[in-house]
């Protein structure tokens, strides 16, 4: 039976190394601004939605100039509401945006870097203390902002698990991601390339 490892190589082999998360370069060069914050933003939009609303919901913060931890920590909150409305549940999410960017800023004075510089198990664990992220989300932030090899479970990892017959269907967050993870190797890369080809 193919294994997590095999089962990566087939889905690269039909579709190829898909370079995943997307950010506006350009944007953050321009304005002085940390693309990592783009993929932080995006994690939090993407909830419950499509990409292509989240892309809109990021064009409207950068048309504003708000892609930034400071600039969304500073802005009015019906502002930030406002731009991230194509993303739905727009009330809750800017909050949560809001609320972490706060975070951001107070603590790190937009400096991800020492964010980033935490071990893995503490970054995740300041992550799922705020309110609107939870344990997919952080594990996109850290496996795509961060650079970090953990597993992102999702809807398509556990419909490709339950049809390969290796889970019974009422496995925990925890235990799929182990599941698939521990077979993977420290590579940040192949986590990304895991999550991008499912």
């Amino acid at each position: 039976m193919a294994g997590p490892l095999e089962i990566l190589a087939r889905l690269r082999k039909a579709y190829g190394e898909l370079d995943w998360w997307p950010v506006d370069a350009n944007y953050h060069r321009e304005n002085g601004t940390d693309p990592r914050f783009e993929i932080i933003a995006g994690a939090i939009l993407t909830q419950n939605t499509t990409w292509t609303s989240v892309e809109t919901a990021l064009g409207n913060l950068k048309a504003r100039k708000l892609l930034s931890e400071k600039a969304i920590a500073k802005a009015e909150i019906g502002t930030i509401r406002e731009a991230v409305r194509p993303a739905g549940f727009y009330n809750q999410k800017a909050g949560y945006l809001q609320t972490l960017a706060k975070y951001l800023w107070t603590t790190y004075e937009g400096r991800l870097d020492q964010f980033f510089r935490l071990k893995t198990a503490r970054l995740r664990e300041i992550l799922l203390s705020f309110n609107g992220i939870g344990e997919e989300t952080a594990d996109d932030i850290l496996v795509y902002a961060a650079k970090r090899p953990v597993f992102i479970v999702d809807a398509y990892t556990r419909r490709i698990t339950h049809r390969l017959g290796w889970v019974k269907g009422n496995e925990t967050y925890a235990e799929m991601a182990a599941l698939w993870g521990k077979r993977l190797g420290d590579d940040p890369k192949t986590f990304a390339q895991a999550h991008a080809l499912r």
